[in-house]
């Protein structure tokens, strides 16, 4: 199923899943299921998917398709992690069998896989869920190098296990310019280059109807546009 049309998110702090009526709504494409990964392995090893799945039945119920937007970052991750290292090894690999994991588990409860119309590539964030620094390069041993592998390594751990998906690669782009340029170059065109644009979908949660169309990120996308990518 194509990732298209108007997504509405569904916040990872599971304060406020959204209702029946939201789900319902016509003019709904899609939903965006935010889950942070501390909820889904509590302690290392011990996964608990079922609030996760029940969502995703929710939509399935509704007729909506849904993305997996696993919220990672110091504020989201395990305790047994690395803090202040979001380039760290550790974290890729872990975030890899942590998909390994969800998708067993959906296979096993039954979930429709073609209601899965993209995976939000996280892993490497610093804590919110774009591609930007949040201050990570004042952390010690930061180097640009580090971050451009840590998404790199991210993105080959979700086409391992989401490789069937048509598009399974959703980068959250952020403004800030150094940066942007930095993962334009080192990542973003790196994958488009390797899997094809129609695998690879950008969004920012913050565009909405009131974004001016001068804004940063709008920018960015005719930036990629240009070069023929979206």
């Amino acid at each position: 199923m194509e990732l298209k049309g108007y997504g509405l998110l569904q916040p990872g702090d599971r304060q406020r899943p959204l209702s029946n009526v939201e789900l319902g709504n016509k003019n709904i494409s899609f939903i965006v299921l935010r889950d942070r990964w501390s909820y889904l392995e509590e302690t290392k090893d011990k996964y608990n998917f079922d609030y996760l799945l029940g969502q995703m039945e929710r939509c399935i119920k509704f007729n909506k398709p849904f993305t997996i937007s696993i919220m990672t970052g110091d504020d989201c991750n395990p305790d047994y992690l690395p803090k202040k290292q979001p380039w760290a090894t550790a974290i890729t690999t872990r975030y890899g069998l942590l998909h390994h994991e969800l998708r067993k588990a959906m296979t096993t409860r039954g979930i429709d896989f073609t209601k899965v119309v993209g995976i939000w590539i996280t892993g490497p964030t610093v804590p919110s869920q774009e591609m930007h620094l949040n201050g990570a390069e004042k952390f010690a041993g930061y180097s640009a190098a580090k971050m451009e592998s840590a998404w790199n390594d991210a993105i080959t751990v979700i086409e391992r296990v989401w490789g069937d998906l048509p598009t399974r690669f959703i980068l959250s782009i952020s403004g800030q310019n150094p940066v942007f340029k930095f993962y334009l170059n080192n990542v973003i065109l790196k994958v488009l280059d390797t899997f094809g644009s129609n695998s690879v979908a950008f969004q920012h949660n913050s565009l909405g109807t009131q974004t001016s169309l001068g804004s940063n990120h709008h920018k960015k996308l005719l930036e990629l546009h240009k070069k023929g990518y979206v």
